[in-house]
């Protein structure tokens, strides 16, 4: 279980990340889905961070109830990790978890600045075109 709730975002974000990159270099991204995409990771993002920083710390062990780390085993040593996790790896996850808020809220922007750019030049191509009842009117 530990496993699956440590690392499964993480990984998702690597492939996630990685099918991106090789989508943007053949010219194959699409602004839309870069925007759903990565506001989708963004909010999974969001989240994971709220479950490790209220429950991973070892601060906030003692106060969290519905944390799943409260049913796991604590460390015999008597210290404030738990079992197998240290307090460096819960920090270094808590950190991670920051950093890629941080950077999906950048993909977010520039996503949606793709879009914008998108529409607008929509916009321009669609009034650069011959108006079909004009050109009628200009034949007759």
């Amino acid at each position: 279980h530990l496993l699956f709730y440590s690392a499964t975002l993480p990984f998702l974000s690597a492939f996630h990340a990685t099918f991106d990159l090789m989508a943007f270099s053949i010219d194959h991204l699409h602004p839309r889905y870069a925007l759903t995409a990565s506001a989708l990771f963004l909010g999974g993002w969001a989240v994971q961070l709220g479950f490790w920083t209220q429950c991973d710390l070892p601060e906030n062990l003692d106060t969290a109830t519905t944390c799943m780390q409260t049913y796991i085993q604590r460390n015999p040593r008597g210290g404030p990790d738990l079992l197998g996790i240290s307090e460096g790896l819960a920090r270094s996850k808590v950190a991670l978890g920051f950093v890629a808020v941080l950077l999906y809220i950048i993909y977010v922007a520039v996503a949606a600045a793709a879009v914008h750019t998108e529409r607008k030049q929509a916009v321009v191509a669609a009034s650069r075109r011959p108006n079909e009842n004009e050109y009628e009117m200009s034949e007759a």
